[in-house]
């Protein structure tokens, strides 16, 4: 019995242990619980209290950029209401003046009147004189005034402007450090959701390994009791059953525990390293305007390693513009990692850097790895518009607005694609001088035919002085000049004509192969051109093939010629036809037609012909 109550007494002792142990594990969790509790009411506090600041400084640049437009429209009003107060004013002193005399006029007598009546017919045109005088001076007043308007608006403008670069730099600084704080908040907001979850699984473990043990617990107590029903024997064997299976369990959930917190260091180790790999850009770098002084500047970048907390780390660049032409351009400082420029960048030598942060220990050996740095220039308008010589050629007697002569291309070193390249086309003189011969679309730069007029034989080349302005041919645009010259082209617009009206000629009966004469056409297109070589052609008269003709391609003359003899007492005069026409088809006009009167003379005596030898007997 005594060995009874000891393992009973024992056993209630040991179960009270456990529920001991128990109440502290949950007070434990439950003051981890609160501390997790407090420390994210913590931060999210200074996260409200961060973004609070940053709205406070937008509410308080557009309260600054309200008063500034409402203090522009009080002066702007004020200075209208000066305005119209001297204009009335200066009214009311007119209507005045003339009440006055009114008065004075309507107090005098009739005496009076006619005395000063006299005097101004002795005094004749003077008073007129003065009036005009004073027309003019109210003229000159009138014109000052309007110069006073136009020199205060353009000071308002200006002041305007002024304005706009001053808010534009400060926004610029500002949007800095929002960026800055921005960026701050978004890492801050992402770890808060990491570790949000990471919790949020961790408590959904731990709740699934307590239930566990809750049904273990139950289970164990029902075996407890129906074994302490069956008797006080099997109730003992049972008894060490269980206090066996319950220190396997608790050795499991002690194993489990600390696997469990051996994966949160692992998971802890590996976030504090992946933070130290990850290096800062303190000042993202900006977009640089080139012809802009940035040397005055503290520095355009800044980067850093949080392993300057563990022992010392030197900062390096490397890149073209760094140690790589253009040399030193960018610098960085070794202690600090602030990153300077030199000297005043020209987007069109570079239009942007690419660079490599290196972040070093003393012995050499690299700290972390390398952080690109880009930096992109920013075109501004500082390149004026150039041309090359555009030569081109076009038909005489074009069609107007259908035919393009060609298409100008101006150049512009500024960046492609942006209003600082666009360019506008004007036409601003001819050569030679008169109606203008020729259009370009503004935008193209298409040439195209003005005027249906283009003769070749009146001017059979022209020479253009074109303009481009950049901007899109708005104002503060830069203005380039260049030169089209334009051939015109001939075509067989003009019909041959005869130097004579009327051709004869004579030849000897039985004679052959000798020229009868030359017949002269005129043309006045493009010399040895097809336009200009005439076709003679015989089609009336020639039946029996005495004749031929063809063309002198150096004069332009028809040849023709005797090829067979002609017998006098058959044929005493010849009546030819001919045809003249170019080699080119007309463009417009006919082939001319002649007639060439040919005799046959009887030649006495003997004939001699061209080879043969002539004998007497």
């Amino acid at each position: 019995m005594g060995s009874e109550r000891e393992r009973r007494r024992e056993k209630g002792e040991s179960q009270i242990n456990r529920k001991r142990r128990k109440r502290e594990r949950r007070g434990g969790v439950r003051e981890g619980k609160e501390r997790r509790r407090e420390n994210e009411s913590q931060r999210e506090k200074q996260e409200k209290e961060r973004e609070e600041r940053i709205s406070k400084r937008e509410r308080e640049r557009g309260k600054r950029v309200r008063e500034e437009e409402r203090e522009s429209k009080r002066r702007r009003e004020e200075r209208r209401k000066r305005e119209e107060g001297e204009k009335k004013e200066k009214k009311e002193r007119g209507r005045r003046k003339v009440r006055g005399r009114g008065k004075r006029g309507r107090r005098e007598s009739q005496s009076g009147r006619e005395s000063r009546r006299k005097v101004r017919k002795r005094e004749g045109g003077e008073k007129s004189k003065r009036k005009k005088r004073k027309r003019e001076g109210g003229e000159k007043v009138e014109e000052r005034e309007r110069r006073r308007r136009e020199r205060g608006e353009r000071e308002e403008e200006r002041e305007k402007e002024e304005r706009k670069l001053d808010g534009g730099q400060r926004e610029e600084e500002e949007s800095e450090k929002e960026r800055e704080e921005r960026e701050k908040v978004r890492e801050s907001k992402r770890r808060r959701e990491e570790r949000r979850k990471r919790e949020e699984g961790e408590k959904k473990e731990r709740g699934r390994r307590e239930s566990q043990r809750e049904r273990e617990q139950e289970e164990s107590e029902k075996v407890r009791e129906r074994r302490k029903r069956e008797g006080g024997e099997k109730v003992s064997g049972g008894s060490e059953r269980e206090e066996e299976r319950e220190r396997k369990r608790v050795e499991r959930v002690r194993e489990t525990g600390k696997r469990v917190r051996e994966r949160e260091r692992k998971t802890n180790e590996s976030a504090k390293a992946k933070k130290r790999r990850k290096r800062e850009w303190i000042i993202p770098p900006a977009k640089l305007k080139e012809n802009t002084d940035y040397t005055h500047k503290e520095y355009i970048a800044k980067i850093r390693s949080d392993k300057d907390k563990e022992q010392r780390v030197e900062y390096f660049l490397t890149g073209a513009g760094a140690d790589k032409p253009p040399f030193n351009l960018f610098v960085v400082d070794h202690e600090t990692g602030s990153v300077r420029v030199t000297a005043i960048l020209d987007r069109e030598k570079y239009p942007s850097y690419n660079l490599t942060g290196l972040a070093k220990f003393a012995d050499g050996s690299m700290a972390e790895a390398n952080i690109p740095l880009t930096v992109t220039v920013l075109d501004l308008n500082d390149n004026p518009p150039y041309f090359e010589l555009h030569t081109g050629n076009i038909s005489e007697a074009s069609e107007t607005g259908m035919t393009v002569v060609m298409t100008v291309q101006g150049k512009d070193d500024d960046q492609a694609g942006t209003i600082n390249s666009e360019l506008h086309y004007t036409i601003i003189s001819q050569e030679p001088a008169g109606e203008m011969m020729f259009t370009i679309d503004a935008k193209t730069g298409e040439l195209r035919v003005k005027e249906p007029t283009l003769d070749r034989e009146t001017y059979d080349f022209y020479k253009l002085l074109i303009t481009a302005k950049d901007m899109g041919g708005g104002e503060g645009g830069l203005v380039g000049t260049g030169t089209v010259e334009v051939k015109i082209l001939d075509i067989n617009d003009n019909v041959p004509t005869l130097e004579k009206s009327a051709y004869t000629g004579s030849v000897d009966e039985n004679v052959h192969d000798v020229e009868v004469m030359r017949i002269k056409a005129l043309d006045a297109d493009l010399v040895h051109t097809d336009n200009w070589l005439a076709v003679f052609e015989i089609v009336k008269g020639n039946e029996d093939k005495l004749f031929s003709i063809e063309t002198d391609k150096e004069t332009n003359e028809g040849v023709l010629k005797l090829i067979k003899p002609v017998d006098f007492e058959e044929v005493q005069n010849l009546d030819l036809d001919l045809l003249i026409k170019n080699v080119a088809p007309f463009v417009k006009g006919s082939a001319t037609r002649l007639d060439v009167d040919v005799k046959a003379e009887k030649v006495a005596g003997p004939v001699w012909a061209p080879g043969s030898v002539l004998t007497w007997a």
